[in-house]
């Protein structure tokens, strides 16, 4: 769930939106409270969840703007191997670090 949690936040910032989750839900709910009745007692749950890693994501990303932001004053090229470690140790996407740099 966090994956897909944190792909929806990325695609939110991407394209300049933000959905309410908490209202996304109740109202998936209530369009299949007929066939799933008990799908209600999770709402609250998984908004609260959701909400967490809202917050979770967004001290990520800072912390991997703070990398970029490290990486680009430095002002030398990053080789394929500082790429990899920067994208699997700290999830520095290739195309932010591209885009900061220019």
């Amino acid at each position: 769930m966090r994956i897909l949690a944190r792909r929806i936040f990325s695609f939110e910032d991407v394209f300049g939106f933000h959905l309410d989750f908490a209202h996304v839900l109740q109202q998936h709910v209530q369009h299949l409270k007929d066939l799933f009745p008990r799908l209600a007692q999770g709402v609250e749950s998984t908004a609260h969840v959701l909400e967490e890693e809202r917050k979770k994501y967004e001290k990520s990303k800072e912390n991997v703007y703070r990398k970029v932001e490290a990486v680009v004053k430095r002002g030398t090229p990053v080789s394929t191997e500082e790429l990899l470690m920067l994208y699997k140790s700290h999830g520095v996407d290739p195309f932010v670090l591209k885009k900061r740099a220019e």
